[in-house]
């Protein structure tokens, strides 16, 4: 599978907070190049498990 067929499937399967996420990523980072990897982490709190 290609590096932007893949990038694709991922941006289809993001969640709405991680879309959220990126989007304010790609608007600090504005018109600037690209110069090493990105990575992002979003988690999702469900609550205290009821025991």
């Amino acid at each position: 599978m290609g590096t932007e067929r893949e990038a694709n499937r991922c941006q289809r399967k993001r969640s709405y907070s991680e879309r959220i996420a990126a989007k304010a990523a790609d608007s600090f980072v504005g018109d600037a190049e690209q110069f090493d990897d990105m990575t992002m982490l979003c988690l999702e709190y469900k609550g205290m498990k009821n025991t």
